[in-house]
């Protein structure tokens, strides 16, 4: 029997080398050839060393790491940018709802301006009454002057002068009474909204979206 680390013949009976104390059964070595353990100078034994490292520059891997934060940041945008699109268009849809709703309540308090004074209201300020309009955010048009108008809203009873100039809605008032034409116009937004387009509440009580071309028809009928 030999010794499996330094190849030394050692005794059959199981005694520990003589020369690295190592245990026996393993086969001799090659002539010529230590074990692969075999003691080194200084009484270290010899273990399989890793394979050397990569001569690439450091740079190389810097590139790579770049290259990788690049793509990450390419996947981001492509998942972040459609949905802050969407939720920015749902926002701009909500408002334009808020628009009409304003303008719907606006016909509301008209016709009940008309059903206790028996008269239409001359303009909208007449609307701003205790038994009427108490939010002044009604004559706040959310697309044009809400989504970027910080001011806090007046409480109710406030003078209508002190939010006067926030207005964003025109009134007209209907002439010809209960002969004005179902489709005329009474109320409006002041300026288009950033698609070019505008609320408008007909006499009849409905309220549509409108281009800039049907409104300047709506506007000039009598």
């Amino acid at each position: 029997m030999f010794c499996q680390y330094c190849g030394t013949p050692v005794s059959i009976g199981g005694a520990p080398c003589p020369k690295c104390g190592g245990a026996a059964s393993a086969p001799a070595p090659p002539a010529g050839q230590p074990g692969p353990f075999a003691p080194q100078p200084g009484g270290f034994a010899s273990f399989p060393q890793p394979a050397q490292r990569s001569s690439l520059p450091w740079f190389v891997f810097a590139g790579i790491g770049c290259l990788g934060l690049v793509f990450v940041g390419a996947i981001v945008a492509a998942i972040a940018i459609p949905t802050m699109t969407r939720v920015s268009s749902a926002r701009s849809t909500s408002r334009k709802i808020d628009c009409k709703n304003h303008l719907k309540q606006m016909g509301v308090y008209v016709a009940l301006h008309e059903a206790k004074t028996r008269k239409y209201p001359p303009d909208l300020r007449a609307l701003w009454r205790p038994d009427l309009a108490t939010s002044a955010d009604i004559f706040i048009c959310p697309v044009t002057s809400g989504a970027t108008d910080t001011t806090p809203a007046p409480a109710p009873g406030a003078p209508w002068e002190s939010f006067a100039s926030r207005v964003s809605y025109e009134y007209r008032f209907p002439e010809r009474g209960d002969e004005t034409p179902p489709d005329a116009l009474m109320a409006w937004d002041r300026v288009p909204h950033p698609d070019g387009k505008r609320c408008v509440l007909l006499f009849q009580g409905r309220v549509d979206e409108v281009d800039q071309a049907t409104f300047e028809r709506l506007h000039s009928a009598k």
